[in-house]
């Protein structure tokens, strides 16, 4: 039976309690000759490269399409053109008012009103009614308008394919870190990409995995 030398129950200790930054210098105090070979392996080779592949094509789509689609969308509906109420009723201080789309508080307020939340019993006032109704419509008829625009450019069809692009991204990524490291080369692999997409907070049980399976721990 192996002994465990004072080196390994250091390293062994310092997985329990150090930060994931120092897991490579434990890893080389644990591992076996074995472990320390310097080829990368084929199977964590093929799972980057597959990633970088998903990585370009969602990065292009998201450039090409979803960016130009959104910026066209949002744009059509900018221009849409507001509607100021011919209606008005008098306000508190005897005034007239009038009511804009442009304001999305005034058409929520106005919703909230012909729905029985507020007002419905203690504003008798017709005017005040005829101006809220021509606010609401105006407002659907804006809403009706920029669904038009969002079927004509395909909208949901470049959100679905987004999506379906990030989940193979999301999936290309995590086989990465779920193929086992079984060399440093892989560890050190593995680690450079953790690095390169930012996932050190995600990942910390499969670099841990690693290292234990590497020190024969696993």
């Amino acid at each position: 039976m192996e002994r465990t030398n004072p080196t390994r129950r250091s390293a062994l200790g310092i997985l329990a309690t150090g930060p994931i930054a120092m897991l490579p210098a434990v890893a080389v105090m644990s591992c076996n000759e074995r472990a320390l070979a310097t080829e990368l392996s084929v199977e964590l080779a093929d799972k980057i490269a597959a990633y970088r592949r998903i990585d370009e094509q969602f990065d292009r789509y998201m450039r090409d399409v979803t960016a130009p689609a959104s910026e066209a969308y949002e744009a059509a509906v900018a221009a849409i053109p507001h509607h100021r109420t011919v209606n008005s009723f008098v306000n508190i201080e005897g005034t007239a008012t009038h009511l804009s789309t442009e304001s999305d508080a005034s058409v929520a307020t106005a919703r909230r009103a012909l729905g029985g939340v507020i007002y419905i019993e203690s504003n008798p006032d017709a005017d005040y009614w005829a101006t809220v109704r021509e606010l609401v419509d105006a407002a659907d008829r804006r809403k009706a308008e920029a669904q038009r625009i969002h079927h004509e450019l395909n909208i949901d069809t470049v959100r679905e394919q987004e999506d379906a692009l990030g989940d193979q991204h999301y999936a290309a990524l995590d086989a990465v870190m779920k193929t086992p490291a079984r060399s440093m080369a892989d560890l050190m692999t593995k680690l450079e990409f953790v690095e390169e997409t930012d996932r050190w907070e995600a990942v910390s049980d499969d670099i841990l995995a690693d290292v234990r399976r590497l020190s024969g721990r696993a």
